[in-house]
């Protein structure tokens, strides 16, 4: 058993430990980034082909390097305007040819100057050429025909190699490019090692198979019935002490049994206690039952005193209540004011009503009118009309805590002369 406990399991990856505790094996962050990269690696025999215009192509066994040959036009290659013409130039861009001016003002004298006697010649690549005594034609000869099938399916410059996964080195083929396996993928030299209890690595240059030893076979199946560490003495109700195997344990009967010492006494009212060394009956006295009889009727603390609109302190009779006239009721003391023909009255604590008159010294124009009291915060509005005869507009402009505008204008055309309001204000 002893020799069992302490075995060791082989390091896969992590989580290992000998078997005094369950153990899970995983593999590692390292390892299920190498095996997630690997499944879309490029193994060796991978081929590189090299079409028509490339050479170097081949396996992945080693390094390879693809080369445009020399049936591709590189975009060094020029074209060299002749006498007549312009435009031309290598072939890193768009050519276009055209006829100088020279030409052109040649070619339009020479609608009739063209005779029978004046050749045509075929150059290189072309055929059928000869004076216009008769009718020509002019062909591309057999070698001519021939580059022009081919170059249909060259690969030009602009052609890009991608990179794929695993390797870099790519881009278009207006330069040389090696193709190279990156850093990412894993090396036929890398190697699984087989820690103690295992068989079967080896570099990956073949698959590899990892199994458990023979010893470690024959050490598992004596565990199979081996008591495990974890197994669990469970403690029943009135006991401690339990737990897993990973240590001794010792049971004992806990607090909450009640050993035949324990005394129940019995308190004024109550007759019949002593120690649990025999069945105990517990009675009230004969005071206590005529006390009862009378508690039938008694109010019980349970019994509820609930506190109407206006009034708080209520509850159950379990202790004494008081009950009083909350906030929401208004008191004498509570409306304060200062009277008069302008003056303001305090409503509940911060709100106020305010009243007053005011002189206002030209038709049509604004003027500031104070109150007789600040408000403590706003004023929510204010209303205002005219004392006195005679059509009269009284407008109420831009108000504050402390004051207000006030614009009253006659409608008779007169802009001489006082005008009073009168004017009442609430805010808080």
């Amino acid at each position: 058993m002893s020799s069992r406990a302490v075995r060791s399991i082989p390091v896969l990856a992590s989580g290992g430990g000998n078997l005094s505790a369950n153990r899970t094996l995983s593999l590692d962050n390292a390892t299920i980034t190498s095996l997630s990269r690997a499944d879309s690696a490029v193994q060796p025999a991978r081929t590189i082909t090299t079409g028509d215009g490339l050479s170097g192509g081949g396996n992945l066994s080693a390094n390879r390097t693809l080369s445009v040959d020399s049936s591709v036009v590189r975009t060094s290659r020029a074209i060299n305007t002749g006498t007549g013409l312009s435009g031309g130039g290598n072939l890193s861009a768009n050519r276009t040819l055209s006829l100088d001016k020279a030409t052109i003002t040649s070619l339009s004298r020479a609608d009739s100057a063209v005779q029978p006697a004046r050749t045509i010649t075929a150059g290189d690549g072309l055929s059928g050429g000869g004076n216009l005594s008769a009718n020509r034609t002019l062909s591309l000869d057999k070698a001519t025909i021939t580059s022009l099938s081919r170059a249909d399916s060259a690969v030009q410059p602009a052609r890009t190699i991608t990179a794929g996964d695993g390797l870099s080195g790519g881009g278009s083929l207006s330069a040389n490019r090696t193709l190279s396996v990156d850093s990412s993928v894993v090396r036929t030299s890398r190697a699984i090692n087989t820690g103690t209890g295992l068989s079967g690595g080896g570099n990956l240059s073949a698959n590899r198979t990892l199994s458990l030893d023979n010893a470690t076979i024959a050490s598992l199946s004596r565990a199979d019935s081996a008591v495990q560490p974890a197994r669990t003495i469970t403690t029943g109700d009135g006991l401690s002490g339990g737990g897993n195997l990973s240590a001794n344990r010792t049971l004992s009967v806990d607090s909450s049994v009640v050993r035949t010492s324990r005394v129940i006494n019995t308190g004024t009212g109550l007759s019949g206690g002593g120690n649990l060394s025999a069945n105990r009956t517990l009675s009230l006295d004969k005071a206590t039952i005529t006390s009862l009889s009378r508690a039938n009727s008694a109010v019980q603390p349970d019994r509820t005193i609930t506190a109407g609109d206006g009034l708080s302190g209520g509850g159950n009779l379990s202790s004494n209540r008081t009950l009083s006239v909350d906030s929401s009721v208004a008191r004498s003391n509570q409306f304060n004011r200062s009277g008069g023909s302008q003056g303001g009255q305090d409503i509940l604590g911060q709100n106020r009503f305010q009243w007053g008159f005011a002189s206002i010294t030209a038709s049509g124009k604004a003027q500031r009118v104070n109150f007789p009291m600040s408000f403590n915060s706003t004023c929510a509005c204010v209303t205002a009309n005219h004392i006195g005869t005679g059509p009269v507009v009284v407008i109420v402009g831009d108000r504050d805590a402390s004051g207000f505008d006030c614009r009253v204008t006659r409608l008779d055309g007169i802009t001489s002369g006082e005008l009073s309001i009168n004017y009442i204000a609430v805010g808080y």
